[in-house]
């Protein structure tokens, strides 16, 4: 009898069957081969220094790689899933790359180690730091750092940005905080780099997840080569930390959020009163009636003439804000520090001076980002203030800017009369107390317009401050 088309249609179906079977039979067996070739041991055992708590200690050693993991667990099923899927996405990142580089590993065992610090902030607030070094090839390793905040009492996770006030004057207040640590360590001074500290600090995606509480500090944990090229912890006095903390957590350090508040303004008011006394100068009387005037510079940083102005400020103990193009920033970096190093300070003039108003909303953000990205590069300082070109502004562009518009009361018309005696004219005639000068650091006659600009101001009693203390007045 001839086989049918039937009969080799089920004799083809039964044959792949059988080959699916034989298949899956082969992967099933060498998975198993693969899972119980490593040698793995998984130890729960009594936290050393919290009884309430327990710890995790694994191992694993195969003929290509090793892992060795400690981490705790709470009494919360809930919290550990969190702590749990951690450790798990670290060791299948791990063991993808192993597989990716088996090639490589013939002659070299790469090493997963996830080691953790737990510290207790409270009786019920506890932090866990996580520290993880990858080293697949040999001498090449990547070091990453990690915390998390836990609220054993309400079975809780805490992020720091609940900790911290997420805003940029609170990454200044940090920057400086943190930058002073690194410069008083004998551990870390001498490989500590402000630029790369000043990026950490200001990248707008940092939430500040390597920060986790100890008893009275906050410790902030960077990886290898992060900051510095090496592994750095760096401690800062909660006490340090008031004026950037979020209101329920300086309540919580103080334990009293009515006297933080006396403090945090008492503070304020001398730092006032400091500011003053510096910028008016060695034997010179300040009082609360004197005549002050804010000087401005739009334009530069400029390699000869702001140079130049600098020492004429330096000569009236003048204090002065310059309000930098981002363009401009980037071709004279240095001067753009020395302006910051001498006291004076910085505002934000867009990138290319180009009129907002004409921009849409990205083309606004773009300007003004690309000079503070700028500005915080060349000095490690974020600008205070901004100053639209051409005083055109409105209630969006402020909004999307972020920082005090600042226009002017005198405009000394340098831009227009080029011309020194002008300049003065111009003062002559406008200026007040509280008065806010508008000049351009980029045209050569401001320069010699300062020079009996200042000589004339001086004389008539005025004292030199910048902006942001005419504001604060």
């Amino acid at each position: 009898m001839k086989p049918t088309k039937l009969t080799y249609g089920i004799i083809i179906i039964t044959g792949l069957i059988a080959i699916g079977l034989t298949v899956s039979s082969l992967f099933k067996t060498i998975d198993k081969e693969d899972s119980t070739h490593a040698k793995t041991s998984r130890k729960k055992e009594a936290h050393p220094n919290f009884s309430e708590l327990q710890v995790i200690n694994e191992k694993a050693k195969d003929k290509i790689y090793s892992t060795e993991i400690h981490y705790p667990q709470f009494h919360s099923e809930k919290l550990n899933q969190k702590m749990n899927a951690y450790v798990k996405t670290a060791k299948r990142g791990f063991l993808h790359d192993v597989e990716q580089n088996k090639q490589q590993l013939n002659h070299h065992t790469a090493t997963l180690t996830i080691h953790s610090d737990t510290q207790k902030f409270s009786d019920h607030i506890y932090s866990v730091a996580f520290h993880e070094k990858r080293c697949i090839r040999k001498k090449k390793c990547q070091d990453s750092s990690s915390a998390f905040i836990v609220d054993g009492k309400n079975s809780k996770y805490i992020d720091q940005t609940d900790i911290l006030q997420d805003t940029e004057q609170m990454r200044d207040t940090l920057f400086q905080l943190l930058q002073q640590a690194f410069e008083q360590s004998d551990k870390y001074s001498d490989d500590f780099s402000k630029k790369k500290l000043s990026q950490w600090v200001y990248d707008e995606n940092n939430t500040f997840s390597n920060m986790y509480l100890s008893d009275k500090s906050a410790v902030f944990k960077f990886a290898n080569d992060e900051v510095i090229d090496k592994e750095a912890e760096i401690k800062i006095p909660l006490s340090s930390m008031q004026d950037i903390l979020t209101d329920e957590w300086r309540s919580m350090v103080t334990g009293d959020g009515k006297e933080n508040k006396k403090t945090k303004s008492s503070k304020k008011q001398e730092e006032r009163k400091n500011v003053k006394s510096a910028s008016a100068g060695e034997g010179k009387h300040t009082s609360s009636d004197q005549k002050r005037v804010a000087l401005t510079f739009d334009g530069g940083p400029h390699p000869e003439n702001t140079p130049k102005i600098l020492d004429l400020l330096k000569q009236y103990d003048a204090k002065a804000t310059f309000f930098m193009q981002g363009n401009q920033v980037e071709s004279n970096a240095d001067v753009a520090k020395r302006v910051r190093n001498e006291g004076h300070e910085i505002g934000n003039h867009t990138w290319s001076h180009k009129q907002l108003t004409g921009l849409g909303m990205a083309g606004i953000k773009q300007e003004v980002e690309k000079a503070n990205q700028a500005i915080r590069n060349a000095t490690g300082e974020n600008p205070t203030l901004f100053r639209p070109p051409y005083a055109a502004t409105n209630k969006s562009i402020e909004q999307a800017v972020g920082l005090p518009s600042i226009l002017w009361s005198v405009d000394t018309r340098d831009w227009e009369s080029r011309n020194p005696v002008a300049i003065l004219n111009e003062v002559k005639r406008s200026t007040t107390d509280g008065g806010i000068l508008l000049m351009h650091d980029v045209h050569a006659p401001t320069v010699e317009g300062l020079k009996i600009v200042l000589e004339y101001l001086a004389g008539e009693g005025y004292e030199f401050v910048t902006v942001s203390e005419i504001r604060a007045r």
